[in-house]
């Protein structure tokens, strides 16, 4: 009777284990007595041989080293010789001799006072003595230009003629002023190509302020202002025969 109730004991034993692995979705194939980790399926790499390795740390020194130069390098100064002041005057007045034809190509700013622009071009007299007074005017501005009578080229940074950046308050003109000032300043860009042409050809360059635009000296040179102005009051009746003087 006791060797049927050891086996009686040993069947419900079995029994237990079977219906407790089954109900938690394992079974005694599976269970681990020991209690040691489930083998992990992985792919591993191999380790890089010695010429990958080098190869990887020269591109990345390659690749630190630029990111240390590109923040320490500073861009290096172009120098130019500086133009003397008896070729800056060539280039002025040669640019000057061809207000007309700059003005041609700035006809199209006249249609304000009609649409025959090249008779409107007509009614303009341009100061012969225009270049002059720029070189004049130049020449007042120290250091523009290098004296004649050096012996020694002198060297400066290389400019870029770029128009100046003008941040003041825009005021609202007078139709025939803003007419005006279109055609003249296209004219003077036309005239700044020139002259910069001119430098370049002669392989120099010349200083002006930070204010000032080679392309606007009416702005800064007081003598070709005043020309400028009496010339467009001089063409004005020619522009507008219709238009009325103040008391007549």
């Amino acid at each position: 009777m006791a060797a049927g109730f050891r086996s009686l004991f040993v069947a419900a034993l079995l029994f237990g284990i079977v219906f407790i692995s089954k109900s938690n979705g394992a079974s005694l194939k599976g269970y681990d007595p020991y209690g040691s980790h489930k083998r992990i399926n992985a792919t591993t790499t191999a380790p890089p041989t010695p010429s990958e390795q080098s190869s990887y740390e020269n591109s990345t020194n390659n690749a630190v080293g630029q990111m240390v130069k590109d923040d320490t390098e500073e861009p290096q100064l172009q120098m130019i010789r500086q133009c003397t002041c008896a070729e800056s005057d060539v280039c002025i007045k040669q640019a000057w001799s061809q207000i007309s034809s700059c003005q041609e190509s700035c006809k199209s700013k006249l249609y304000f006072f009609g649409d025959d622009t090249d008779a409107l071009l007509k009614c303009f007299d341009n100061d012969s003595n225009g270049g002059t007074l720029i070189n004049n005017c130049f020449h007042t501005m120290k250091g523009y230009c290098a004296p004649t009578t050096s012996s020694t080229p002198q060297y400066i940074q290389k400019p870029t003629y770029k128009p100046k950046v003008d941040n003041g308050l825009k005021l609202k003109e007078h139709e025939i002023v803003e007419a005006f000032k279109a055609f003249h300043i296209c004219a003077g860009k036309c005239m700044k190509d020139i002259i910069v042409e001119c430098f370049e050809q002669q392989e120099c360059g010349v200083l002006l302020g930070d204010s000032q635009d080679i392309g606007k000296i009416g702005e800064f040179c007081a003598t070709l202002k005043g020309s400028i102005y009496t010339t467009s009051v001089k063409a004005l009746p020619c522009l507008m025969p219709g238009l009325k003087r103040r008391g007549s």
